[in-house]
């Protein structure tokens, strides 16, 4: 692991092939902002982590232990994956000890979300084709939405075999 300094991260500071560390304090939150993707990196933190409008994410791994109810969290228009039509590859995988609240314009590109928490998206999260959501609380979306499904391009989320009791 790189082990970084700051909690305002962009393309720059998160090359590609690399592995990132950031710990911080309590209360601690880290920045992700970027006008081009951030791509092949994989990031975990102890953070709230935000990320800023327009941030597109590709083939990453981000994980935050941070247990609150927004442990992630965007402004608007985040973009996981690439718009690749399913293609195989170019997904993002986000995983949170907490909950995960994406305000306006959410896309989803052969991209999984896991947290133990709830999952919140709002408004015209348009362009959602091969989405994997896996939740330990509620999964909560409100309007104009559009979702597609995919044969294909999911093949690097996290599977468990599990089973429910039910009475």
């Amino acid at each position: 692991f790189i082990d970084l300094s700051t909690n305002r991260l962009d393309a720059l500071a998160l090359l590609p092939g690399n592995m990132y560390r950031y710990q911080g304090g309590a209360g601690c939150k880290v920045t992700i902002s970027s006008v081009t993707p951030i791509t092949e990196i994989v990031f975990i933190t102890n953070c709230e982590i935000k990320f800023a409008t327009d941030t597109e994410l590709n083939n990453v791994l981000i994980v935050s232990t941070d247990t609150g109810a927004r442990s992630m969290n965007s402004a608007s228009k985040l973009q996981l994956g690439l718009n690749d039509s399913c293609a195989t590859g170019g997904g993002a995988r986000l995983v949170a000890y907490g909950g995960v609240s994406f305000t306006s314009e959410l896309k989803m590109f052969g991209s999984q979300i896991i947290a133990l928490g709830d999952i919140e998206f709002s408004a015209n999260a348009d362009g959602i084709e091969g989405a994997s959501m896996v939740t330990g609380g509620r999964i909560d979306g409100t309007s104009n939405m559009n979702m597609g499904f995919c044969l294909t391009g999911m093949e690097d989320n996290f599977q468990a075999a599990y089973f429910r009791l039910a009475r």
